[in-house]
């Protein structure tokens, strides 16, 4: 019989078996996280933050220009072959103009066109340079004489609208105004080399009467609310070329027309007569009329007068 095992008990049969010895699993070592993955190694060797650059950030690549469409380069040919077509034998001739060669060239008198010496008729209205000219529709004599209507129906228009009499005044006291009436505009000049600048109408009271030579008469009018009351008409008088009257606080210029009329006026008027004068006035010789100035000369005007 065997020695009995030390650790042996009696019991039951199953214990005739030495029992199992108990086994445990080995020790799992810990995990090390990978290098790219951010935690805490503590068997990595501790790197150095970063520093953040300081130079200039990379510039944004530039977009890349988009391809043209077929379609452009097909309507580019197009044009192309369109230029190419019209091109005729008058364009291939007239190849060789070149700057610098005007003086070899002539000019069509119809068009305005160049046109080289060895040419008979003009590359652009193909007219000969020997073939009448036409004159412009403003050039013709029917057009003339319509623009010549034009401007007398205007004359008389402004003159409906403008308000202006140039009739003919009686000449009273109440007649006398403050300016001249008038309406510039052509007409027949009734003296020989006098030309016409309109017409003109005035009522005022006679200053002064001069014959400057054997054709022109100078008359003086004084015009205004002066000239009109009987108790200032002795109180005007002649400074120069202008017409003052004496007051209370000095003496004062007053309205006045000065009328140089020719030919001379042979009419007997008396001064501080009132006198009324309408016609045609504008400029002969060095003599010319200055409506601001109150200076008219007239040809043959109308002149009736009243005795004050």
């Amino acid at each position: 019989m065997n020695s009995p095992d030390k650790d042996f008990f009696p019991g039951f049969i199953e214990d005739d078996k030495p029992p199992a010895k108990a086994t445990f699993p080995a020790p799992v070592p810990p995990a090390t996280p990978p290098a790219n993955e951010k935690g805490f190694n503590p068997f990595a060797e501790e790197t150095p933050p970063a520093k953040p650059s300081l130079g200039p950030k990379p510039l944004a690549s530039a977009p890349q220009p988009k391809p043209q469409p077929q379609r452009e380069a097909n309507i580019g040919a197009k044009i192309m072959g369109e230029m190419a077509a019209s091109s005729g034998p008058d364009s291939e001739n007239e190849a060789d103009i070149k700057p610098g060669q005007g003086k070899d060239l002539w000019t069509c008198p119809h068009c305005g066109a160049k046109n080289k010496p060895n040419r008979s008729e003009c590359r652009s209205c193909g007219k000969k340079p020997t073939d009448p000219v036409a004159k412009p529709w403003y050039q013709q004599p029917l057009p003339l004489a319509g623009i010549g209507v034009g401007v007398i129906v205007l004359m008389i228009v402004i003159s409906m609208f403008s308000g202006a009499d140039v009739s003919h005044q009686t000449p009273r006291v109440g007649a006398i105004g403050r300016s001249v009436s008038y309406i510039a505009g052509g007409g027949q000049s009734p003296v020989e080399s006098f030309t016409v600048g309109g017409r003109m109408s005035v009522v005022g009271r006679l200053i002064e009467i001069k014959h400057l030579d054997d054709t022109t008469s100078q008359l003086l009018l004084a015009l205004g609310e002066q000239a009109q009351s009987p108790d200032k008409i002795s109180s005007i008088f002649i400074d120069g070329n202008t017409l003052k009257i004496q007051s209370q606080v000095g003496s004062v210029d007053i309205p006045m027309a000065r009328l140089l009329c020719t030919p001379r006026v042979e009419e007997k008027m008396s001064p501080l007569s009132v006198i009324s004068v309408s016609g045609v006035y504008g400029h002969i010789g060095t003599w010319h009329s200055n409506p601001e100035a109150g200076l008219w000369v007239l040809a043959q005007p109308r002149i009736s007068s009243e005795h004050p």
